[in-house]
């Protein structure tokens, strides 16, 4: 703060290259249980021309991230949108805490994974908003996927330790778990 009692230093401001360095991060990897992709399959069929959203476990192995199970959530669909209503959380979250280990299955509830009919894994933006209510529930990470009726799938994960998202996670499935 200048004061009289300060004689202030002549700065001249530079162009600015901001740069973001991470130290020695080690990709994530998803995998996903034979279980999991045949269920998801199921609920893109079932979804038809709608677009349909699941909420799934996670099991983390260092950098790793195994997604083990897959539940359908009470929700407002539509051609081009999903949005999981805040009355069908909390019923889901209820439904899950009944179950023997529901406080286990609900602390490993990342995993939110949607269909998108017009296939193209590109989020919109509800997606946006919709991953980042989910990643501010207080988890150490959230992954997001896209899924298109022709096969593909996109994750992307919100790590909550360096509050960045990491896009196109490679992902593939596991067969022993």
């Amino acid at each position: 703060i200048p004061s009289n009692r300060y004689k202030t230093a002549e700065f001249l401001p530079h162009k600015f290259e901001t740069k973001l360095i991470l130290q020695k991060v080690q990709n994530p990897h998803i995998y996903m249980t034979p279980e999991v992709m045949l269920q998801i399959r199921l609920f893109i069929e079932y979804a038809g021309t709608d677009e349909i959203s699941w909420l799934g476990t996670v099991v983390k192995e260092g950098n790793n991230f195994i997604i083990d199970n897959v539940w359908l959530v009470d929700q407002e669909v539509h051609g081009s949108e999903t949005e999981m209503t805040h009355q069908g959380l909390f019923d889901f979250r209820k439904r899950i805490r009944e179950l023997e280990n529901g406080f286990d299955l609900l602390n490993r509830m990342t995993f939110w994974g949607h269909y998108h009919p017009h296939n193209s894994t590109n989020p919109s933006g509800q997606d946006e908003i919709q991953l980042k209510e989910l990643a501010e529930a207080g988890f150490a990470y959230f992954i997001r996927g896209i899924f298109t009726k022709n096969g593909k799938a996109e994750f992307t994960m919100w790590v909550q330790e360096s509050k960045c998202t990491i896009c196109d996670v490679p992902w593939s499935p596991i067969n022993e778990f």
